[in-house]
């Protein structure tokens, strides 16, 4: 964190640099500062709006916030779907948490079989994804908004 502040002025840092800061912030506790940095990271995010909205979806789940959790999953499943075609795993997984944490087991369980399916395609067949990422990696051209060249 302390690299990153001191090399890195705000207006330079890009998308995964921002959530990188927020997960930073989150470790330590410190949630406003978490929510701040996942905010600017959706500020400046094209391709990987999804990964933020994730982790600012998970931060809101953590301090209680059920009715923000759950329309940032749903936020993140929705910019997936329209970017990439596909639905989002750990999306899916976070809205079944929310369902668990309201009491509505069949939902949650529905929302977790819907994560665990797609999580057991492979690679190639989700569209939108590169092979080799196999959707793990949050460092990609998409994930910075640009394209990859040869």
């Amino acid at each position: 964190k302390g690299w990153i502040e001191h090399n890195l002025p705000p207006h330079r840092r890009s998308p995964y640099v921002w959530r990188l800061l927020g997960d930073v912030e989150q470790g330590g506790g410190q949630h406003d500062a978490a929510r701040v940095a996942y905010e600017h990271a959706l500020r400046r995010d094209r391709g990987g709006r999804h990964l933020t909205l994730v982790r600012l979806g998970a931060l809101q789940l953590r301090l209680g916030a059920l009715d923000d959790a759950e329309r940032s999953f749903e936020a993140a499943c929705e910019f997936r779907r329209r970017t990439y075609q596909s639905d989002d795993g750990p999306a899916l997984r976070g809205l079944a948490d929310v369902a668990t944490a309201r009491g509505d087991v069949a939902t949650a369980r529905e929302r977790t079989a819907e994560a665990a399916r797609l999580e057991r395609r492979p690679a190639h067949a989700r569209p939108g994804l590169p092979a080799a990422a196999g959707g793990a990696d949050d460092r990609g051209a998409a994930a910075h908004g640009r394209a990859r060249t040869a």
